[in-house]
């Protein structure tokens, strides 16, 4: 059973106490009904009173609890490891490559100037972005939590998106000032996210900003507004003006058929009811064991390989993206074409691992179903229903 049944509901306690003093009060001749609302607000203040007592132990025992599952989810770290130790080790080895490679490129080409620096420096911070999502998913699926993973993938993909934009069009007739112009739309973001702030810093309880920063945040927006065209202030809009785009005013999804990505257009919307929480994402996170579906609420070793996939993929991409931005060396073609290889192993050691784990699911089911029983999601080994064994 479902560990949290093993014990008496609490609050069946304090109800009772409650009609214990509701059936005294009745006997010193009150009415019940004022019976009832005199002993809720007595109960109510005594919650309220030994709420920092309450605390004390809820934190003593939480923290004994914490120790065991910390215990429990190390050896789980180990078993997961069984399956997709292989494959998240190779990952990790092209997140490290990658990460030496582009600081080399970076370095041999810190040189230049004008455009093709502020290009150069933008797609670099773009790099750097990538690498720690990339990091920071690997972190989330060697401890089992491909949801978490999933949304963190998105944004790989948002940067790679961005970045091949800027690095086939940055350098083209035209498009010189693309990077800055990338560069500058923070400064419309910025103060928009300041008006927001100091609309609610006062509920918050933060400390508001003062005029003058509020002022200088203004004029920034108002003078990057002033130097481009009137779509800039849009989402989208330092990419306004590129060919190829069927509105001055672009989506995100514009741009993704300008990077030749559209076909990413599904995985990137399945990965984003999970960051919006949207209907979809409860069903999203439904996980189905031994016939019975259950919220996922902890760590898995099931449904690791997608978000792996879409975060290394969308690393690379953004990658490429930095080193051809400039004729690219030689020593950089190698690392491509060496990525390339890599990443498609890697790719194939993660659905291999994915396999693996469904493998071993059946076997767990089918040796349980032998002895009468099933592995259920929230129970543990529990009896097969009847239904089940006809």
């Amino acid at each position: 059973m479902d560990a949290a049944n093993n014990f008496p509901d609490p609050n069946d306690e304090l109800l009772h106490q409650l009609l214990v003093a509701v059936e005294r009060l009745i006997e010193h001749g009150m009415e019940r009904d004022e019976a009832l609302t005199r002993a809720a607000e007595q109960m109510t203040k005594v919650l309220e009173e030994t709420a920092p007592t309450s605390a004390e132990a809820y934190e003593t025992t939480g923290l004994e609890h914490v120790a065991q599952l910390r215990e429990y989810q190390e050896g789980f770290e180990e078993r997961l490891r069984v399956h997709w130790g292989a494959a998240l080790d190779l990952f990790q080895v092209v997140v490290e490559i990658i990460h030496q490679a582009s600081q080399q490129f970076s370095d041999r080409n810190s040189h230049l100037a004008g455009d093709d620096a502020t290009l150069l420096g933008v797609l670099h911070r773009l790099n750097g972005q990538a690498l720690r999502v990339a990091r920071e998913v690997h972190a989330l699926a060697s401890a089992g939590y491909p949801l978490g993973a999933l949304s963190l993938s998105r944004t790989s993909h948002e940067i790679s998106v961005r970045a091949i934009v800027l690095s086939e069009f940055g350098s083209t007739p035209g498009h010189t000032d693309l990077a800055e112009r990338f560069l500058r739309h923070a400064d419309v973001i910025n103060y928009k996210d300041a008006v927001i702030y100091q609309r609610d810093v006062e509920k918050l309880g933060y400390e508001p900003f003062d005029d003058k920063t509020l002022n200088a945040l203004r004029l920034r927006s108002d003078h990057a507004k002033s130097r481009y065209d009137k779509y800039f202030p849009s989402p989208y809009g330092w990419a306004s003006g590129l060919p190829g785009l069927p509105s001055p005013s672009p989506a995100f999804e514009h741009l993704e058929e300008l990077a030749g990505l559209a076909h990413h257009r599904g995985l990137y919307k399945w990965s984003s009811h999970l960051v919006h929480a949207d209907a979809k994402a409860l069903r999203l996170t439904m996980v189905e064991r031994g016939g019975r579906s259950a919220i996922l609420t902890a760590a898995t070793n099931q449904a690791l390989a997608d978000p792996a996939q879409h975060a290394l993929i969308g690393l690379y991409r953004t990658f490429v993206s930095l080193v051809t931005s400039v004729p690219i060396s030689f020593y950089d073609l190698q690392i491509c074409h060496v990525l390339s290889l890599l990443v498609d192993k890697t790719d194939h050691l993660l659905v291999d691992a994915e396999r693996s784990v469904d493998q071993a699911e059946d076997r767990l089911q089918g040796e349980l179903a032998k002895r009468g029983m099933r592995f259920d999601p929230i129970d543990g080994e529990v009896p097969l229903e009847t239904d089940d064994l006809t």
